[in-house]
């Protein structure tokens, strides 16, 4: 699939933003999760995709998924990477339970993410 069918593929299904990153060579991002649906198309380099204990090698033109949640590694090879990345955020009151600290605990969602963690952290200022 070339980058133009992957971009429509993503729209067909949902994940309406949509943007390139560029990533450093020999990077390694430690296990993580999303508060949302992504998919991601190599553009250029590779890219090493651990999750659940299965390690792919993706080069130019190949592309994998990530459930929300789901925990999972990268690795970007010796040249660095840049891909395609496509998030679909979850359906409003289906949002991530993220730990703030201190004992607050916000669901992610896209409405009320920036405000939930602005009031957590006093950033919302009134009068």
């Amino acid at each position: 699939m070339d980058a133009a069918t992957f971009r429509q593929c993503l729209l067909d299904d949902g994940y309406t933003e949509q943007f390139e990153r560029e990533l450093a060579s020999d990077t390694l991002l430690d296990e993580h999760r999303h508060a949302w649906d992504s998919r991601l198309y190599v553009l250029r380099g590779t890219l090493e995709f651990t999750q659940g204990g299965h390690t792919r090698l993706l080069q130019v033109g190949d592309w994998c998924e990530v459930a929300r949640d789901a925990l999972h590694t990268e690795r970007y090879g010796p040249q660095g990477c840049r891909v395609l990345i496509g998030r679909r955020m979850p359906e409003a009151g289906q949002g991530l339970l993220h730990p703030l600290g201190s004992g607050l605990t916000a669901m992610l969602t896209p409405g009320v993410t920036l405000l939930v963690l602005m009031l957590a952290f006093g950033g919302l200022r009134t009068g």
